[in-house]
C-alpha cells in the first residue's frame, strides 16, 4: 500500500522515504487490531502523564500506541477515507508532513496540536466527571446477629440497595 504492490517497487521506494516509527507501527496496529479499553487506557495513561510530548522519537510499543492513537483520531475527526489518502499522498510526496498537509489541509504541526488536544479534552473530562467513592456514604456495614449485610448506594440511580 505505501511502497507499491510488487516487491521490486517496495524495495526501490522504501529507500526513498523516511517515516517515523509511529507512522508505520501505528498504521499496522490500526488495521490489525480493534480499538478496545486496554488500548484506550494505555493512551490515556500516556496522554495524562505527558508521555506523548516528544512522540516523533518514540520506538517500539510506545511508537505503536502513539501511532494507533493518531490513526484512530484521524478516523474519528476526518473520516476513515482520509487514512488511505494520507498514505497515498505520503508515498507520492515521499514525506509524511506533505501527506498530512495535502490530505487534511493542515501542517503536521497543526494536526499534532489538534490530535493531542482531542485526547487531553477527552481524558481530562473523564477524570473530572469520575465520581469519587465516598466510603463513609456509599458503603455501610451493618451486623445483625450472626449475619453481615451490606448497604450501598448506586451512583446512577441514587438508590439504596441491600444484600
Amino acid at each position: 500500500m505505501l511502497f507499491g504492490n510488487r516487491i521490486r517497487d517496495k524495495v526501490a521506494n522504501s529507500t526513498l522515504i523516511s517515516l517515523p516509527e509511529w507512522y508505520m507501527l501505528g498504521l499496522i496496529a490500526y488495521y490489525s487490531k480493534d480499538w478496545d479499553f486496554e488500548i484506550e487506557n494505555e493512551i490515556k495513561d500516556a496522554v495524562l502523564s505527558g508521555k506523548f510530548e516528544d512522540f516523533n522519537h518514540m520506538e517500539g510499543k510506545d511508537a505503536e500506541i502513539v501511532g494507533f492513537s493518531i490513526w484512530h483520531y484521524i478516523e474519528k475527526v476526518h473520516g476513515k477515507e482520509a487514512i488511505p489518502n494520507i498514505v497515498h499522498l505520503t508515498r507520492v510526496s515521499k514525506s509524511a508532513d506533505s501527506g498530512f498537509l495535502f490530505a487534511l489541509g493542515m501542517s503536521f504541526y497543526d494536526f499534532s496540536y489538534d490530535w493531542i488536544e482531542f485526547y487531553n479534552k477527552k481524558f481530562i473530562e473523564d477524570e473530572k466527571n469520575r465520581n469519587k467513592i465516598d466510603n463513609k456514604k456509599s458503603i455501610l456495614q451493618l451486623t445483625k446477629w450472626d449475619s453481615i449485610k451490606f448497604i450501598y448506594t448506586t451512583q446512577k440511580h441514587k438508590s439504596i440497595k441491600e444484600f
